[in-house]
């Protein structure tokens, strides 16, 4: 989570508040703000959509402890009253106006912004990853669809071996690694980050 406010210390004097993702990371933050913070200082959370993963619930799949509809919740329920919600992906960031573009076309000004997009699972930076995933040979719990996919896969297994491998970390990352990749939340960073300058 970073803020970008308008000294080298986040003031909480502020009247916008924008947090950009909707998982634990921005929930909490958008949360404790609404308790710290007066009523007429307005919240906004954003993300892409409105469906919140628990993400160590997905651990519980493959070994039919949970289903992932278990462990899904709407975004919307999990933010405290006086919390508002913007069901969009952030097109960019205008750190000198102090602007949000979504890609509904909304555009959110903010005094402070907080960034709490999460990570991104990265499988092609351990080779032959993605590949052998991708061939139904390897499994991963990390996302739904992996879950489930090593879940029927550990159904179907009558014996012979099972190789469990623990990856160089980060399994997750932040940020891609190169200037090619995308960025896990669609949002295009120019000449400063939140942080100060890229």
């Amino acid at each position: 989570m970073a803020l970008a406010g308008p000294g080298s210390q986040a003031e909480f004097m502020a009247s916008r508040i924008v947090v950009l993702g909707g998982g634990t990371g921005g929930t909490l933050a958008a949360n404790r703000l609404r308790r710290q913070l007066a009523a007429d200082d307005v919240i906004t959370v954003v993300d892409r959509d409105n469906q919140h993963l628990y993400q160590p619930g997905l651990l519980f799949i493959p070994f039919g402890g949970t289903a992932a509809e278990k462990i899904t919740r709407s975004r919307v329920r999990q933010l405290h009253a006086g919390v508002g919600y913007c069901e969009s992906g952030a097109d960019y960031v205008e750190t000198d106006a102090r602007r949000v573009h979504l890609e509904d076309g909304t555009v959110l000004p903010y005094d402070v912004l907080v960034i709490a997009t999460g990570a991104a699972l990265l499988p092609g930076e351990t080779d032959g990853l993605a590949e052998a995933t991708g061939r139904g040979e390897a499994f991963t719990f990390y996302e739904p669809a992996g879950a489930v996919a090593l879940r029927d896969a550990l159904a179907q297994f009558d014996g012979g071996r099972i190789v469990i491998n623990v990856v160089d970390m980060p399994i997750k990352s932040r940020w891609p690694r190169s200037s090619s990749a995308s960025w896990p939340t669609g949002i295009s960073v120019g000449a400063e980050s939140a942080t100060g300058s890229s």
